[in-house]
């Protein structure tokens, strides 16, 4: 968990900083003001909208699976049987015959639910990848930014 976290905020100082300069390196002075408060509105805005998009993207698609996957839990699916009868087996002990049953068929619904999940954000991973990777050669419009040659300001 550690080194994918290093990673991350390694790689967000290499975007944001090109990201920035190649924004506002072709600005006036006496633009940089306005260009700034843009800039963020528009990288904050980004985010949300980013946020709101994977947010709805891992709903969706985590019902789409666990509609697909709680087909193959019936009585006449034999993983299915000795799955419900090994954890009712494992919880008749504690819990008593009628609870067991629940119980277990709760249990097997929460790993459903959660393969679901990660069914989800693997399709989100893959999603963005490929975005990512068509996003590219964007990469090459970008104007280069000379250092040093700013547009001349006017002095007081």
């Amino acid at each position: 968990m550690i080194w994918p976290s290093v990673l991350n905020g390694v790689a967000i100082s290499f975007i944001f900083v090109p990201l920035t300069t190649a924004t506002m390196g072709h600005l006036r002075q006496e633009q940089m003001g306005n260009a700034t408060g843009i800039f963020n509105l528009m990288r904050n805005l980004g985010g949300s909208f980013g946020i709101a998009l994977v947010s709805t993207l891992l709903v969706r698609r985590a019902q789409v699976h666990q509609a697909f996957m709680v087909g193959h839990l019936t009585p006449y699916d034999p993983v299915f049987v000795e799955r419900l009868a090994a954890a009712k087996a494992a919880l008749i002990r504690e819990s008593g015959p009628g609870l067991a049953e629940t119980q277990a068929l709760a249990g097997i619904y929460n790993q459903l639910l959660d393969q679901a999940r990660l069914w989800a954000f693997v399709e989100n991973f893959r999603l963005f990848g490929i975005f990512c990777v068509a996003c590219l050669p964007l990469v090459f419009l970008f104007k280069k930014v000379k250092p040093g040659k700013r547009p001349a300001t006017m002095a007081h």
